[in-house]
């Protein structure tokens, strides 16, 4: 009994939430999200820049696990979450492309002539480890590279969590306005990579105790109480 409870503690409780915004996605949100992008290519010409915002990520990651460990970041709370981000991305980068190898799923518009789609072939579904460009659209490589360091930066940044969350909503904007991926992807995507920088984050950012959590929130109210006396 024990390890039943034990096994079913480890699975996380947004679980069942996030497999039913995919599958309603799926069934509800998918081709409509494809068929305006289709039927707007000029929009969708200039959603796609969206996604830039995601272009970054990868070279400072690298760069990040480069130089992090050799010049003692590890030992540095604000190094520690720099690495976290660092290692996040390359386990989103690596498990993306896994995934998308496993599931096989056709992409919803081709901008290639000679790709599949389901606007040019009305193909829908997925073909499991059927390999090539045309069958990797889940989960959404760009949400999970994003989500994989926004999950570490939420907790590391409270005061820019807006600005990360509009980072997520424009690239998902541009993602599903272009019809490089089906929301679904985007869902999915978005979801998995939040789990990586979540499980990442709690290994190599351990959280302060609720005593010195405490103290830390009292010594910034001062120091924004001071500031305020010298204006």
């Amino acid at each position: 009994m024990p390890a039943r409870l034990s096994r079913s503690r480890r699975i996380p409780p947004s679980l069942l939430p996030a497999l039913a915004a995919v599958l309603f996605s799926m069934l509800f949100l998918d081709r409509a999200a494809a068929l305006w992008a289709y039927s707007h290519p000029w929009d969708a010409h200039h959603l796609a820049w969206l996604t830039y915002i995601v272009a970054p990520i990868l070279p400072l990651a690298a760069t990040a696990l480069a130089l992090g460990r050799r010049r003692g970041w590890h030992r540095r709370p604000a190094g520690r979450v720099a690495l976290a981000c660092a290692l996040s991305a390359a386990l989103a980068f690596l498990a993306k492309e896994l995934l998308k190898f496993a599931a096989g799923r056709l992409s919803p518009i081709a901008w290639i002539q000679t790709s599949n789609s389901w606007v040019k072939f009305g193909l829908f579904g997925f073909a499991p480890f059927h390999g090539g460009g045309d069958y990797a659209s889940f989960p959404s490589g760009h949400m999970m590279l994003l989500m994989a360091v926004v999950a570490v930066l939420w907790r590391a940044l409270p005061r820019w969590r807006g600005a990360f969350a509009l980072a997520v909503l424009l690239v998902a904007a541009g993602l599903i306005g272009a019809a490089w991926h089906w929301a679904s992807d985007v869902i999915a995507g978005g979801y998995l990579g939040a789990l990586v920088g979540t499980a990442v984050r709690r290994r190599l950012v351990p959280e302060a105790p609720p005593e010195r959590r405490s103290e830390q929130d009292a010594a910034r109210a001062a120091r924004e109480a001071m500031a305020q006396e010298r204006i």
